[in-house]
């Protein structure tokens, strides 16, 4: 079969940069090159994808600048170094010389490094949300440190037991052995004030710093702090005058890998209204039959931040969130992660007050995503995670999670922090409007391999589309819940071909083919009998724009698309099409 000029996927997809890349044809020898392909989704946290080793992947950043040079001052961006002072080169935990020194300044006390929110911005936005700021330390002259956040709150760490010790209200601390002496050592706002700064101090025993009148220095060894959103330190990011960034970056393509095998997947926007997605502890309703242990165990997201559900014998054991500013008759859908913690399991429910039925499951050993749809009938709706029996045993399990979204289905996981009205992921879009150099003018055979995973069609939602100025050709969906494959010419429409009894179908192998000026329609290895004429004034095509998506109501996952300059024949079409 002949070679396509642009190939995108095929169990081949990939990024760079924030692009999505395609492989063209690029010279006579007939070798591939690869095309950089817009892509935009815009600035967010709210994105996620599946990754190959099949866990969630989110957006991570470290706020802290500099994270890995302490030697630079407050006011460049840096670190404030009160009382004390930080010299380079001792032996980490990871093997290198990259820890510091901390040592205090004698005759004095309130001993700490820090950086402030007045000298790093990125600091800001996590001083309301639940946030995790971590550093590796290792106990010197003196075994004590407390940890800071500033106007939230902080904990005091035992660097010689690696033991948490106090911690004030709305702050969680938590201490993990790294090698070579040193432990990771975090703080976590729960929630409370709002923090401004991240502070290491000097300590000599717990809730005690150093006395004002030590007349020897002190000190620790410091190496790789890092500030994030959630409830636990990730891997480490190093920073330079720019935070450090890894995971589902804005405006990063997400090649997903629910299915098992590499899709590119595209998405509506949609905003996660549970304010605390993971927090389980925070503005939830649990019952006297209840207790949630948050940090309990491994996640979706491969992190030790999911939640143990633990329900004592009674009746209807259950955990509520109420949710307000709702619309009245719109869609919503309700998700949450589950899985057995072990114990034996009965029948529980996920269940919206007022929304009707529930939806029953059985934790299993493997984490499962529930979904229940509801229509609001209410401005106000409270979720309700029972255990279905008024005569329960005790019973316990995993959660991890949680969403409430307007729309029909379930989209991809959406974490939210502690944002009172919801953190909004936008939509997925990809473009490249040069075409005109890869696909030359006349005749082209498109092939768009996708799995069409909204389960309604009630919208006239643009797929794909291969325009030559004004000249478009599109499969969409339409009003009667179908898909089409439209025509417009010269920016006018000019006829549609629909796809046969596609409503159920979900792996969709669509091919146009365009002959003259005649369009036809290749669909799961059938051709259709009906054909477009486009007006032969607009002869020959200059392909020069090819988009897919870039609206607000598509949920998409693409296998493969491929573009021939030529006319393909009946046989090759089937071939391309069957499933």
């Amino acid at each position: 079969m002949s070679k396509a000029s642009l190939e995108l996927g095929g169990g081949n997809w990939a990024a760079k940069d924030g692009k999505l890349l395609g492989y063209a044809v690029g010279d006579t020898s007939g070798k591939y090159l690869p095309r950089e392909f817009e892509f935009s989704r815009g600035a967010d946290i709210g994105a996620t994808r599946v990754n190959k080793d099949g866990l969630v992947e989110k957006y991570r950043e470290n706020a802290l600048i500099n994270s890995g040079d302490f030697s630079i001052v407050g006011a460049s961006g840096g670190w404030v170094k009160n009382a004390s002072t930080i010299t380079s080169g001792y032996a980490g935990y990871d093997g290198t010389t990259n820890a510091w020194k901390f040592e205090s300044t004698v005759l004095t006390s309130y001993n700490n490094l820090n950086q402030q929110a007045t000298y790093n911005a990125a600091i800001t936005p996590l001083g309301s949300k639940v946030a995790t700021f971590s550093v590796y330390l290792k106990a010197g002259t003196t075994n004590w440190v407390r940890l800071n956040l500033n106007g939230t709150g902080n904990v005091y760490f035992d660097l010689e037991n690696g033991v948490v010790g106090t911690a004030t209200a709305n702050i969680l601390g938590q201490i993990k052995s790294a090698g070579n002496g040193f432990y990771r050592c975090s703080i976590t706002r729960l929630g409370g004030g709002v923090f401004d700064g991240c502070y290491i101090y000097l300590a000599e025993s717990d809730e005690n710093l150093l006395s004002n009148t030590h007349s020897t220095p002190e000190h620790i060894f410091v190496q790789n702090p890092q500030l994030e959103y959630g409830l636990v330190a990730t891997d480490y990011l190093e920073s330079d005058d720019e935070t450090g960034k890894a995971g589902v970056l804005d405006d990063l393509p997400r090649i997903d890998y629910t299915s098992g095998s590499a899709q590119l997947l595209m998405e509506p926007s949609r905003t996660n209204l549970i304010p605390s997605s993971e927090y389980f502890n925070s503005g939830y309703g649990l019952g006297s039959l209840v207790t949630v242990t948050d940090n309990y165990a491994i996640s979706p997201e491969g992190v030790k931040n999911a939640s143990r559900w633990i329900g004592s014998a009674g009746s209807y054991p259950q955990m509520t969130k109420a949710i307000s500013g709702l619309t009245i008759g719109v869609d919503y859908v309700l998700s949450i992660y589950v899985k057995s913690d072990g114990t034996s399991q009965i029948a529980q429910s996920l269940h919206i007050t007022g929304g009707g039925n529930t939806t029953s499951f059985t934790p299993n050993d493997e984490w499962q995503r529930v979904e229940y749809s509801f229509t609001a009938t209410a401005t106000s709706h409270t979720t309700v995670l029972f255990t279905n029996s008024n005569t329960a045993p005790s019973s316990s399990y995993l959660i991890y999670g949680y969403q409430l979204e307007a729309g029909s289905y379930a989209t991809s996981y959406i974490p939210n922090y502690g944002t009172a009205l919801g953190v909004t992921r936008n939509f997925d879009y990809f473009y490249d409007q040069t075409f005109n150099n890869v696909l030359g003018n006349g005749d082209i055979s498109m092939l768009v391999d996708f799995d069409y995973a909204s389960p309604t069609r009630e919208d006239s939602t643009t797929v794909v589309s291969l325009r030559s100025g004004s000249d478009i050709l599109g499969i969409k969906g339409d009003s009667t819940t179908d898909r089409d494959l439209q025509i417009y010419a010269a920016g006018n429409f000019s006829g549609a071909i629909n796809f046969n009894d596609t409503e159920q179908d979900t792996r969709i192998k669509a091919l146009i083919r365009t002959s003259g000026t005649t369009v036809e329609l290749f669909f799961n290895g059938e051709k259709d009998a009906e054909t477009i004429t486009f007006p032969a004034v607009n002869l020959p095509y200059a392909w020069d724009d090819l988009r897919v998506t870039g609206n607000d109501s598509l949920l998409a996952k693409f296998n493969r698309i491929a573009i021939f300059t030529e006319s393909l024949s009946d046989a090759e079409c089937i071939a391309l099409t069957t499933v």
